[in-house]
């Protein structure tokens, strides 16, 4: 998948394609390391962190929240996979843990540091 635009000057993606792929393998490892210590609910994050991640470089063309397909990644389509983890995470009616809650926040999470809003990946910290 070539890289999509705002514009013909502003990326869709702050991070490059490299820096999602490297971030995968980071976050794979702290997935081991996770699931060593028994913690479910981190790995089920850092696998969504992970589906996500493929989705945004193109490994696939299934969007990880809402299953839709999504051949060519737009600003609406990344706005649709954040805005359930959005609010969510802003309405707080669900345990951290919960996975009506812990899902797409994950997917939001994972976009969020893929577009330049997190200086820090989501995945193992």
């Amino acid at each position: 998948m070539t890289q999509a635009l705002l514009t013909d000057a502003v990326p869709l993606l702050m991070r490059t394609p490299e820096e999602i792929r490297a971030e995968i393998q980071r976050a794979l490892e702290a997935r081991r390391e996770a699931a060593g210590e028994g913690d479910a609910a981190e790995v089920r994050r850092i696998d969504i962190h992970v589906a996500t991640y493929h989705w945004l470089v193109g490994d696939t063309d299934v969007a990880p929240y809402t299953g839709r397909r999504v051949p060519v990644l737009t600003t609406s389509d990344l706005a649709i996979e954040q805005s359930t983890g959005r609010d969510h995470a802003q309405q707080n009616t669900h345990r951290y843990d919960d996975p009506v809650r812990l899902d797409p926040e994950a997917v939001f999470d994972a976009i969020s540091w893929a577009r330049g809003q997190l200086d820090d990946p989501p995945s193992g910290y």
